[in-house]
């Protein structure tokens, strides 16, 4: 009896050490521990600028943000002036006719404009997701179309320089009537 509890022993012993050994034995190269989830390779967030337009209030005032996950450079933004009649934009603003120069507001610096209708605006550098700039064009309606409004046309990044996680998103539309 001594004999058979003694090799009873002496199997349980091997069992318990080779139990152990084997939780602690580490998988070879390439291979895997069951019931271990093995991670692919690290997914990369692309960074990048995204540069949206926005209407920032009354009186021509506009905004450019960066909603992207990157520090974007400086670039130009576009307004483009039509009138507000139905349907897609087709007639130009035209100044005297459609609006006038306004003396007590000033254009941005480096502002220019061409075929009467459009502003080429200079827009700085922005930080990622909460740089902005605002600007405001000169511009007031003529009392003919106080209440008509003017529709406006602003792309961000209007020459395409940057480039963004989204360029489908760079323009947007807006009618300003008066009196605001």
């Amino acid at each position: 009896m001594n004999r058979n509890f003694r090799s009873i022993a002496v199997a349980s012993f091997s069992l318990f050490a080779a139990l152990a050994h084997a939780s602690n034995a580490q998988p070879g190269p390439g291979a895997t521990q069951p019931g271990v989830r093995t991670q692919g390779p690290a997914v990369q967030q692309i960074k990048k600028p995204d540069l949206i337009a926005e209407s920032a209030g009354p009186q021509f005032l506009f905004r450019v943000r960066n909603v992207g996950s990157a520090n974007s450079p400086a670039s130009t933004t576009r307004v483009m002036c039509y009138t507000n009649t139905a349907g897609p934009p087709s007639e130009r603003c035209v100044e005297g006719t459609h609006f006038n120069v306004n003396p007590s507001i000033v254009n941005p610096p480096g502002t220019t404009k061409a075929g009467g209708n459009v502003w080429m605006v200079p827009t700085g550098g922005l930080d990622a997701t909460t740089g902005f700039t605002t600007f405001s064009l000169n511009i007031k309606a003529t009392p003919a179309f106080n209440a008509q409004g003017l529709r406006f046309q602003v792309c961000a990044d209007a020459v395409n320089a940057i480039g963004e996680l989204n360029e489908g998103n760079n323009c947007q539309w807006f009618v300003y009537n008066w009196p605001n």
